[in-house]
Parts: structure tokens; C-alpha cells; sequence
């Protein structure tokens, strides 16, 4: 019985990691040339394995689409959290979320057969990886935001003083963001991609506070929509954009000092299980074996 539950969950955790790097492979590949493409007015015909198999997962996926515009506007915003916003990104998204459990289950069948166990006798059994199967998608999705929002997190606080030196030093501000998504495409790529798609959207004619919520509808992370928000009021309102990034970016760090300091806090906490379950035992053996071995010896004497 644990054979035949080890061996599928384990084939499957390979076939989704593969399908998952494949897909982050060929996003990562369009996320590359998606300013070349747009700018160059270009649509390129692909038919590499990568995109028929997106084609299959979107055929599959677009029969699996809840009904409801709630849903379909939740997982919409959580794809674009996580950088997927292709309008295709939807169906495959759920067409990854149907077929996994399906091919889950074959594979279990499979290795019943393969091990001599009746299917019948197993039936309950397969709930679990189908159910896996199922929520797993979604668990990546969270793992991938939770990740990118770290990330940005990381990155801002550094990009937003670069910005208030270019600011100073006497560029403007559009100037100034231009030379920094460039400086930071390697240190801050997120950011920089981010940027970049911004200047492509204010140089297709959209307004620049336009432009800017969309980058805060895109993302979020806390940090860069309070960013957003500065730079959209200080654009509204003619202020200093340089003394509101400064007091914004003093705010930043220190929220990150804080938030260092929680984690720190924590460790005392995380440390109680381990010191009670594996060192305190060892401990109390070392301490109290010899006296309860003497202990064993007297009462052996007193008895026998």
C-alpha cells in the first residue's frame, strides 16, 4: 500500500515540475522579446513543443473556466501578481489544474497494475492524489507571489534612492526612471521589466498616471504601491517628487529593519520544539542515565 502511494505522488511531482519549468522556460523566453515584439508591431508564428503544448493546455483549460466573473477576475489578478498576463495565461492555468489530477490518477492506476494490487481496494486511496493533483497548481501560483513580492521588496528601497539622486542631480523624472530600470536590469530585473513596460505604455499614447496604476494593479507588494501612489500624487499635485521618495524610502527601510526584527523575535519561539524533542532528551539521559543506573544497582541490592 505505501509503495503504491509513494511512486505515484513522486512520478507526479516530476511531471509538474517539468511542465512547470517548461512553461516558466518559454514565459521567461516571451518576457524577453515582449518589448521588441510590441514596439516592432511584429506577430511571430511558434510552433515549438512548448507552445503546442500551451495550446493543448489552453483548449482543454477554456472548457474549464468558471462561470463566475468573480473567479475568473480573482485568479486573473493573482497570474498578474505572479508576471503571467498573457491573455492565454487563464486557460492554461486551469487546463494545468484539470489535467494534473487526471494524469495523476493514470499513473496510479498504472503502478497498481504494475505492483499486483487490486484497483477496487484502492479506489478511497485515490482521492488523495487527485486532490493534490488539484490544489497544487494553486500552492505554486502563492509560492511564486509570496516570492516575487519578497523580491520587490528587497529591490525598491535601493531603486527609489538611485531615483532621488538622478532626481537631484538635475534629470527629470522620466529621464531619471529611464536610466535607472536600465542601470537595474540585472541587479532589480522585476522592477526594471516593470519600468520598461511603463515607458512602452506612455510612448503608446496611454497618460502617464494611467500607466503608473497599472503597475500597482499588477503587483502586490505593499512597498511599490505606496511608491506608486507618491509618485502619482506628487505628479497630480506639482510637489517635490525627491522629498516625498526620501521620506517614502526612509519609511521602506524601516518597515524591512522591522520586519527583521519580527524574525528575529521568532527564532526564540521555533527553537522550543527542536530543544524539547531533540536536545532536552539528550540531556536528561546524559544528566540523570548515570544516577538512575546507580539507582537500578542499589534497588537490586535492597530487593535481591
Amino acid at each position: 500500500m505505501q509503495l503504491s502511494i509513494i511512486l505515484p505522488v513522486l512520478v507526479f511531482v516530476i511531471i509538474l515540475f517539468f511542465f512547470f519549468y517548461l512553461y516558466r522556460l518559454d514565459n521567461a523566453r516571451q518576457k524577453q522579446l515582449w518589448i521588441e515584439e510590441r514596439l516592432l508591431n511584429s506577430s511571430s508564428k511558434k510552433t515549438g513543443p512548448v507552445d503546442l503544448l500551451k495550446t493543448f493546455f489552453i483548449k482543454v483549460g477554456n472548457f474549464a473556466k468558471p462561470k463566475k466573473e468573480e473567479d475568473l477576475f480573482k485568479i486573473k489578478n493573482d497570474l498578474q501578481h505572479a508576471a503571467y498576463r498573457e491573455e492565454d495565461d487563464i486557460a492554461i492555468f486551469y487546463g494545468i489544474r484539470i489535467l494534473l489530477p487526471i494524469i495523476l490518477c493514470i499513473l496510479f492506476i498504472i503502478i497498481l497494475k504494475i505492483t499486483d494490487k487490486q484497483i477496487s481496494e484502492n479506489l478511497l486511496v485515490m482521492i488523495f492524489p487527485f486532490a493534490i493533483g488539484y490544489f497544487l497548481p494553486v500552492f505554486f501560483l502563492n509560492s511564486i507571489i509570496k516570492n516575487r513580492n519578497r523580491k520587490i521588496f528587497k529591490e525598491l528601497p535601493d531603486m527609489i534612492d538611485l531615483l532621488i539622486i538622478c532626481v537631484e542631480a538635475g534629470l527629470g523624472f522620466e529621464a531619471a526612471l529611464l536610466r535607472i530600470s536600465r542601470e537595474l536590469e540585472k541587479t532589480a530585473p522585476i522592477l526594471s521589466l516593470e519600468f520598461a513596460r511603463y515607458f512602452l505604455e506612455t510612448q503608446s499614447g496611454l497618460p502617464r498616471t494611467q500607466a503608473l496604476m497599472n503597475i500597482k494593479q499588477k503587483n502586490s507588494e505593499e512597498g511599490l504601491a505606496g511608491f506608486i501612489d507618491v509618485l502619482h500624487q506628487s505628479i497630480t499635485f506639482g510637489t517635490n517628487i525627491a522629498a516625498a521618495l526620501r521620506v517614502h524610502s526612509k519609511e521602506m527601510r524601516t518597515k524591512r529593519r522591522q520586519v527583521a526584527e519580527e524574525k528575529g523575535a521568532k527564532v526564540a519561539a521555533k527553537l522550543t520544539l527542536p530543544l524539547i524533542t531533540l536536545i532536552l532528551p539528550v540531556l536528561l539521559i546524559i544528566i540523570l542515565g548515570p544516577a538512575a543506573i546507580k539507582l537500578y544497582y542499589r534497588m537490586q541490592g535492597v530487593f535481591f
